[in-house]
């Protein structure tokens, strides 16, 4: 729930809880939003699909915020924003401070950035090119508590340094789509944002990623495309590698997949879909798991 407040000479303001820049065009342009993408496993009915969230890029989340876009000059608009900061809960979430800090302060919000340039093109070619940037501070609370703050530097009102940067650009020739999509960070995380950003000593862990993908569509009706992505992580200086340090096998270094697809309009609010997902993972202990899944069904809009 957001309301926006503008005009076209003076740009919108926007209060309220709305997808955040980072990542935002990253996944707004992944055509398996009308898909499956990888699945996240069928341990229970709370499971979900993941589409390339940790698979080329960071979920960009809907973030409480206070944002400003200006008006369009030339094909050209920035935009920038101060968020809800995010803590770094991953021992919370999943039940152990073995593989990330739990720094949960917020001595200062989060500031996130945006910059897209329509290319002025005629006829049946369009591009757009876009850049954002992230950046908050990992602070450590009075109540978190870790054994393995013990020998950390950072002291209780410390705080380290987050940082990301995305880019991207979308080309369409007629009837055919072209994604190609990049980001680079350090203690931003993997899968989603500020998820196993840090070591257990504090220490931030630098991410990068990437997808590319195309689309092409038959008759206005009928769509195929085909994309790869990957997300890596690595691990911040001094963490161990050994296939016996609790975080190495949890902590992935890479995670990749190819996803091919077919998508036809039934209806205008409906469309059927068929999908197949190869996805590889790769942890910092080199362990490797592979998945591969087939996805029939429906997506309806309304």
């Amino acid at each position: 729930q957001y309301v926006t407040i503008g005009k076209a000479h003076m740009g919108t303001f926007k209060v309220g809880r709305d997808l955040g820049f980072f990542g935002q065009e990253g996944i707004l342009n992944d055509f398996t939003l009308l898909g499956a993408g990888s699945t996240n496993g069928n341990t229970g009915p709370g499971s979900v699909t993941l589409g390339r969230i940790g698979l080329g890029y960071i979920y960009t989340d809907f973030m409480p915020q206070i944002s400003w876009t200006s008006p369009s000059a030339g094909g050209f608009q920035v935009a920038g924003g101060i968020f809800a900061p995010l803590s770094d809960i991953v021992s919370t979430t999943l039940g152990a401070t073995a593989f990330s800090a739990p720094l949960t302060g917020h001595g200062q919000p989060q500031f996130q950035f945006k910059a897209t340039y329509t290319v002025p093109t005629k006829g049946k070619v369009k591009a757009k090119l876009w850049a954002n940037l992230l950046t908050q501070s990992l602070e450590r609370n009075t109540s978190d508590a870790s054994p393995y703050f013990t020998t950390s530097t950072i002291q209780v009102g410390q705080s380290v340094r987050s940082w990301g940067f995305d880019y991207g650009t979308k080309i369409s020739v007629g009837a055919a789509d072209f994604v190609v999509y990049g980001y680079n960070g350090s203690g931003i995380g993997t899968e989603g944002l500020m998820f196993l950003s840090t070591s257990p000593a504090g220490q931030t862990r630098d991410s990068q990623g990437y997808y590319a993908q195309g689309t092409y569509t038959f008759g206005k009706k009928f769509t195929v495309g085909a994309s790869y992505g990957q997300s890596n992580l690595s691990l911040a200086s001094g963490e161990l590698t050994s296939p016996f340090a609790a975080d190495s096998l949890l902590v992935t270094r890479n995670n990749g997949s190819y996803i091919g697809q077919a998508r036809y309009g039934l209806t205008k609010w409906m469309n059927l879909v068929g999908e197949y997902t190869h996805t590889r993972s790769e942890s910092q202990a080199g362990a490797v798991w592979t998945s591969d899944s087939v996805a029939l069904g429906t997506i309806a809009f309304f």
